[in-house]
């Protein structure tokens, strides 16, 4: 075994293969170090993964290779799994990566947010910094992402516990005291039921420092590898749809705890603001009469509400409505989703969200051993049920189920083609009362804009800008898509696109895959393959940005071009400067010769 094979399975980070990315189960060569995807990897012109594409390419020299999750030995000349396993070789190499598991972490968050990191020579622009993979963490990776460009969950995460926050930006009382001083409010010391949350606020205020090209998430992810997580197993693969609605939902448990309400009482708070944004020069407005508690302590039996941030952004309000065929009776209640499951309809070979949207709210006849229970009836009736969604949310998560089972029990994954749009209006899957209720619905904003004590806005990214309009239709915006590829569900890889600001002052499209962070065009966006998709509430006056983004995309391109031009002038210019030289030095020496 070589000293670089023994490196890469000391180093996690190092795990991802070298040609694709993928850090799916992945072989490390024992002879060089080389990291490849293994035997699951679906390359019909390779016949396999990367590993054995590399054993091939040695001449079938290196044959012996090691999952770096398992640590199962495998040969490629045999083609089989080394079961006779030599104890003073692959035991010990095993024990090393075991030692290398079980690397301690820094028990405070941001200390090892940004160890490594790599400042990037060109100037960095405020959310275009790449997360390391630590092994098999694209998940949480393209989840971390998506979720940190969605101007609501920015906003208050990367604020939280921050003691320079805006007045006008959320929970003041919160938002002006620095870390310790909230964190002795919770009562008992119970700091630690912040923990995630903590967690997450350290990590954005990395990634939108505008400061770091890519930095190692380690005290994040590690949340998720102990007590906060313990079905994500660490550096092994996991579904980003569960992992993000387990995150959330983690994110709510804490900030609606009862040692953290208790502290929010205590000092008087309730959660975020839900007035309209103030006016350029405009002193903070009294509280509208909706908003007229903001300053009362919440409560005993209404705090939770006030402070459940995640489902006051992300909650999706269903109205479910069952109609007995008998008496004709309509039963309705309502459920809080975070997020809409989007089920894919059969038969086409390409299927839009809109048609999954319909598929959602479609009539269904509840018949045979599916009848329902009516009260009125005192039995079972046929009957008919449809869903619709009572309120439309601040930010809309759109969960796409590509996973089948057939019959055997076996699953396998829908990879036909979704289309989504970058505008997507709510106004035909919401219930009648909600259009009715308003000729233009709209979801309160959460989020205030960032208002400095004198009343000035505040230049803090990713806070709506004091004259930004609120809302005032069901229209949305494509803010982030969260990608799989790969043949299956259990194999694969996971990244992320997402609009973000570009040095120019205008928004454009960036792949975020793991640490790597490129400039991506709005076709190849609408063409990935979603797994999640992310749209913010905003006026349907609101320009399209995406048209801006284009542009911005075409001026890198002319100055990707001029740099080229540039690039091609000089090394022409230094080849002739060259070329001279030596015809002048070959000059000179013939004349030497000659006298």
């Amino acid at each position: 075994m070589s000293d670089e094979a023994l490196r890469v399975l000391r180093e996690p980070t190092l795990w991802a293969c070298k040609v694709c990315g993928s850090t799916d189960g992945v072989w490390v060569c024992l002879d060089c170090g080389h990291v490849g995807c293994g035997r699951r990897a679906t390359h019909p012109s390779l016949g396999g993964g990367h590993a054995r594409h590399h054993h091939f390419a040695t001449g079938g020299a290196h044959a012996v290779c090691i999952d770096a999750i398992t640590q199962a030995a495998h040969c490629h000349t045999c083609d089989n799994w080394l079961l006779d396993d030599e104890p003073s070789c692959l035991g010990a190499l095993r024990e090393e990566i075991r030692q290398a598991q079980r690397r301690p972490f820094c028990s405070s968050p941001g200390d090892r947010e940004i160890t490594h990191p790599q400042r990037a020579h060109a100037p960095l622009v405020r959310g275009a910094t790449g997360l390391a993979n630590l092994g098999n963490t694209c998940y949480i990776n393209a989840v971390v992402q998506a979720l940190s460009h969605c101007a609501g969950f920015r906003a208050f995460f990367r604020d939280f516990l921050r003691a320079s926050a805006p007045v006008q930006l959320g929970s003041i009382e919160i938002l002006r005291q620095d870390t310790p001083k909230w964190k002795a409010q919770v009562e008992g010391g119970r700091a630690a039921e912040l923990q995630l949350c903590s967690a997450t606020h350290a990590l954005l205020r990395v990634l939108w420092s505008g400061q770091w090209s890519s930095c190692s998430p380690h005290e994040f992810v590690h949340q998720f590898w102990t007590h906060v997580g313990e079905q994500f197993a660490s550096r092994t693969q996991h579904d980003a749809q569960e992992f993000l609605i387990f995150y959330l939902n983690r994110l709510s448990e804490e900030l609606t705890g009862e040692h953290v309400r208790s502290a929010m009482r205590r000092i008087h708070l309730d959660g975020f603001n839900l007035c309209a944004a103030p006016r350029d020069g405009d002193e903070p407005p009294d509280a509208c009469s909706e908003c007229s508690g903001a300053s009362e302590p919440p409560s005993e039996g209404g705090g939770a509400t006030a402070i459940d941030f995640i489902r006051e952004l992300f909650g999706c309000p269903l109205r479910q409505k069952v109609r007995c065929h008998h008496c004709g009776e309509t039963f309705a209640r309502e459920e809080l989703s975070l997020g809409l499951q989007l089920v894919l309809p059969p038969g086409a070979d390409a299927v839009s969200v809109e048609t999954c949207l319909d598929e959602l709210v479609a009539a269904h006849d509840l018949q045979g051993d599916c009848q329902y229970h009516c009260d009125t009836c005192g039995g079972k009736q046929d009957a008919t049920r449809e869903v619709r969604l009572a309120r439309p949310p601040q930010a809309l998560l759109l969960l796409l189920n590509r996973t089948s089972w057939d019959r055997s029990g076996g699953r396998s994954k829908d990879c036909r083609r979704v289309t989504f749009p970058r505008r997507l209006a709510l106004t035909p899957w919401l219930d009648a009362a909600a259009v009715e209720a308003s000729p233009h619905p709209s979801p309160r904003p959460l989020v205030r804009a960032a208002q400095s004590p004198s009343g000035a806005a505040s230049s803090s990214p990713g806070v709506a800008a004091p004259h930004s309009p609120s809302p005032t239709s069901h229209c949305y915006r494509l803010s982030s898509v969260v990608c799989h590829s790969g043949s299956s569900t259990d194999v694969g890889h996971y990244f992320s696109y997402a609009r973000s600001d570009s040095p120019g002052g205008t928004r454009c499209w960036r792949l975020f895959n793991d640490a790597r962070v490129s400039v991506a065009s709005v076709a190849e966006v609408l063409s990935a393959e979603a797994s999640v998709l992310v749209y913010e509430n905003v006026s349907p006056d609101d320009a399209d940005e995406d048209t801006t983004a284009e542009e911005e995309n075409k001026s890198l391109l002319t100055l990707g071009e001029r740099w080229k031009m540039l690039t091609q002038d000089y090394l022409l210019s230094l080849a002739g400067a060259l070329a001279a030289a030596v015809v002048a030095l070959l000059i000179r020496k013939l004349l030497y010769a000659h006298s």
